[in-house]
């Protein structure tokens, strides 16, 4: 903490010899209260300008002696004029929200478009326009909306998996009001945890990665949930073909403190239904967060979330002698708990204080039971696996100069990890009864982490450089890691700039799951001496443009990234019925690499908006003792791939979007010959995804239409999805079909075939939803 302090001395200092004043404050929504993430603040003639933290806060330092006339503006709102008195002081700002019909393009100075901004390889989505997308059986979801983006690949058709620039789904860290959490899919990838409408913003990092985040190698999801109006009661809610949820927020103080609460859970049993009763599917979500002021420089924040997935296969065989009953179960979910406190020194000066908790569990069950008139069996096997965190983390942003500002920060996690947790009963009349457990040790691990980065401009250069230093204790061995990010932003016109980057990033978990259809199998594991931290780095160039009067945004970006000991299963291990500790069940030692090209094409404002995106890329896994020690394509290589999501405001209450998707088919490993011994049959694989599926496309088309109602709006959203019912594969699978005679019996079986499962033809869906 002392060295903090002498940071903080200096840097006033430093600050004290220009001739300077400084304004600072809060950005709000006018309506709600909601405070505004990314609103700009600049003079007019733009010579200064800054954007709202993650908080609302913003901090401008400016150099004028005479009064200023500012500029705060925001997508989605009217900008706002004031002029300002040359001296310190505390302004708050309101911004009233725009009506979409009339959102017409209005150029103005912004000191944070694709040209001026300090970030490369940054994705953010506007969470109303990704509301408006299709939707499967009405359920909004901001990782898909992301898949369309360049560098995003879903790992398979209707999933929410996110596998960036060549990363596998560990490799992503996901946050939920700043806090990790583990595996963030309901129905094992169909749609994720995240209700859109608790949503406040939404942010996807590919590359340069600023110090502040780390422990993970490939991607960055900030999440941020609404902080609930404080000026009135809201009530909303939608009723769809998988699940039902409602939303209430409201002041417990008035302009003074807040709370949001949001409720999901399955509306319709269709997978019931589906499958004559066999399968049984449940799955709920909550969200809750309360917001208080405590006085104009402290704020408070408590969240809480807490979901859960249960799926269960059960079937029965039975004649006049026995009776056999199998069930199948998975469990999984997370709960997170935080307080967060904001706390503001002075006008150049805000931190935030975070205490958390976090639990991720997983579990995987089979009961066999088999009686007869003589005999009975009962046989259980459980699998269970789960991480659990506890966090504490304080950060400070620090504001010096008109365009200087540092962060620095200080995170601590402790990590108590159940690996793979597994007992075994047997009960029964004619043998031995077991009960017995194994692998039962938890194992507990310390990360602590400090950063420092600088944030600045200087005439047409401007930089984010910064240092993370991180640290990670287990079973009495210490790793350090040291990881320099880099940014530079070479601006040569107001209309044009060229950026570099480079990221060294660390990660000490590590993810082993299995590869199946709609179910979760995702093992938590710590970094340890025989599975040492994964390491990545990665460079990228991007070159951005505006287009047309500033009304389009165009960018294109090439990087190169290298990962190092990755670890994956050995062929056939399972930890089913297995005692093996896990560390002798990998391969160690994994390399990656992966490089691309990406181009995308956005319009964020009027009436007609959306994207086009597309990447070219080649991604590669290399392990000693699999494919012969020669490298193969990652199981989500995917060379093309093109993402397109268009909306178009027909009027007032209509709005009509489409999304078409196109990827090479991922690669597989199919059986290349094959052989009797014994007339037993047995296959021959070659080299490890040497084959690839069907290419992947598919369009779908959503209608809105919106209605004021005396109390409030209706909306009744309509989605196509796959319009042109394309037959992706989900899975390839073999299988031998037969011959037979009119009495059923087989006459001889015909040669073995490779087929494709498809799982979505064309699909209509509808949900309503309500406000009030």
């Amino acid at each position: 903490m002392k060295f903090y302090i002498f940071i903080i001395l200096i840097f006033n200092v430093f600050a004290a010899f220009g001739q300077n004043y400084t304004i600072s404050g809060y950005v709000t929504d006018a309506n709600t209260k909601e405070t505004l993430i990314g609103a700009v603040v600049s003079s007019v003639n733009g010579n200064s300008g800054t954007t709202t933290n993650a908080y609302g806060f913003y901090s401008l330092t400016l150099n004028e002696k005479d009064s200023v006339k500012l500029i705060v503006s925001l997508i989605g709102y009217e900008n706002l004029y004031i002029i300002t008195e040359a001296r310190n002081n505390v302004i708050n700002f309101e911004l009233i929200g725009k009506n979409e019909e009339i959102d017409e393009v209005v150029i103005e100075a912004n000191k944070d478009n694709i040209v001026e901004n300090n970030e490369t390889g940054t994705l953010s989505i506007p969470v109303n326009k990704i509301k408006s997308l299709p939707n499967l059986f009405g359920e909004v979801d901001i990782i898909k909306a992301f898949q369309l983006m360049p560098g995003v690949q879903s790992g398979g058709e209707a999933k929410s998996g996110l596998y960036v620039r060549g990363g596998s789904s560990d490799q992503n860290l996901i946050l939920l009001d700043e806090i990790p959490l583990y595996y963030v899919n309901h129905f094992g990838g169909i749609f994720s945890i995240f209700n859109a409408d608790a949503v406040k913003s939404v942010k996807l990092i590919k590359g340069g990665f600023p110090a502040r985040y780390g422990s993970r190698l490939s991607s960055i999801l900030d999440v941020r949930l609404k902080d609930g109006n404080m000026h009135e009661y809201k009530v909303q809610g939608t009723l769809g073909l998988l699940s039902s949820k409602i939303l209430i927020e409201g002041p417990i103080v008035k302009n003074k403190s807040s709370f949001i609460i949001s409720v999901r859970k399955r509306a319709l049993p269709i997978f019931r239904l589906a499958s004559s009763g066999e399968i049984r599917y449940d799955f709920y979500d909550t969200n809750l967060k309360l917001n208080h002021k405590l006085s104009e420089k402290n704020r408070v924040y408590f969240s809480f979330y807490t979901g859960n997935d249960i799926i269960k296969f059960k079937s029965e065989d039975k004649d006049e002698n026995f009776l056999i009953k199998d069930e199948k179960k998975s469990k999984w979910g997370n709960t997170l708990a935080a307080v967060r406190l904001n706390h503001v020194f002075n006008s150049k000066l805000f931190s935030n204080l975070t205490v958390s908790y976090t639990k991720y569990r997983y579990l995987n069950g089979i009961k066999y039971n088999k009686e007869t008139d003589t005999t009975t069996l009962e046989e259980a096997n459980d699998v269970t696996s789960g991480i659990e965190d506890i966090n504490a983390k304080l950060d400070f942003e620090h504001f010096i100069l008109p365009n200087f500002s540092i962060r620095y920060g200080l995170n601590s996690i402790y990590h108590i990890f159940t690996p793979n947790e597994s007992s075994f009963i047997r009960e029964s009349n004619y043998s031995e009864n077991i009960d017995t457990a194994f692998n039962q040790l938890k194992t507990g691990a310390l990360e602590n982490a400090g950063f420092i980065e600088t944030d600045f401009r200087y005439k047409i250069i401007s930089a984010n450089i910064g240092m993370r230093v991180s640290n990670y204790l287990i079973n009495n061995k210490t790793y350090f890691s040291y990881e320099p990010r880099v940014l530079l932003n070479f601006i040569i016109s107001d209309k044009i700039s060229v950026k570099y980057s480079y990221a060294r990033m660390n990660q000490y978990v590590h993810l082993l799951n299995y590869s199946g259809v709609g179910l979760p199998s995702d093992f938590w594991m710590p970094a340890t001496e025989n599975a040492v931290p994964e390491t990545s780095f990665q460079h990228s160039v991007n070159t951005s443009f505006l287009l047309f009067n500033n009304v389009f945004e165009f960018s294109i970006e090439a990087y190169h990234k290298e990962m190092k000991e990755l670890i994956a299963f050995k062929p056939g291990e399972s930890f089913f019925n297995n005692d093996k500790d896990w560390e002798d069940m990998i391969e160690k030692n994994g390399t990656g690499t992966s490089s691309g090209l990406e181009l995308l094409l956005q319009k964020h404002k009027g009436k007609f908006t959306g994207w086009i995106g597309a990447t070219f890329s080649k991604t590669q896994r290399k392990f000693l003792n699999l494919n012969n020690g020669e490298a193969f394509p990652f199981k989500y290589d995917c060379p093309v791939d093109i993402g397109v999501a268009l909306q178009y405001l027909i009027k007032k209450n209509i709005t009509v979007s489409a999304t078409w998707a196109y990827h090479t088919g991922y690669p597989v490993t199919l059986a290349t010959e094959r052989y009797f011994i014994s007339d037993k049959e047995v296959f021959v694989y070659d080299e490890i995804n040497s084959y690839r599926m069907r290419d992947f496309h598919r369009l779908d088309i959503g209608f809105n239409f919106k209605k004021q109602k005396k109390r409030g709006e209706r909306v009744w959203t309509i989605s196509l999805i796959n319009v042109y019912s394309r037959q992706n594969p989900y899975f390839y699978y073999y299988y031998r079909d037969t011959d037979t005679d009119t009495y059923g019996n087989v006459i001889k079986q015909l040669p073995l075939k490779l087929y494709q499962r498809s799982f979505f033809p064309f699909l209509p869906s509808f949900s309503y939803s309500f406000s009030f």
